[in-house]
């Protein structure tokens, strides 16, 4: 009777690694194929944002024409590293 019980206690440890390495091994290669509705982040966010534009926005944009402005970003808006590396740069030029 203990020889069963040790069986199936050395059965319960060993199986399930078995299982999962054998699991491993079979999705090691494999790469899922995307979907074609699938668009990039970037993608997605310029298409969002093109919807608001008007007709002459969206022409300027297209010729290379727009107007853009830059504003620096606020010390909450990254995190202090990004923050620090910023002024630093802004000291050294």
């Amino acid at each position: 009777m203990s020889v069963a019980v040790i069986c199936i206690v050395i059965a319960g440890i060993m199986v399930p690694g078995i299982v999962l390495e054998a699991n491993q091994k079979s999705e090691h290669d494999h790469v899922a194929k995307v979907p074609k509705s699938y668009l990039p982040s970037g993608s997605v966010m310029a298409k969002e944002a093109s919807v608001n534009l008007k007709l002459s926005e969206k022409l300027s944009l297209i010729d290379g024409q727009w107007d853009s402005t830059t504003d620096d970003a606020a010390s909450y808006e990254m995190d202090e590293q990004d923050y620090q590396a910023v002024a630093t740069c802004r000291k050294k030029a």
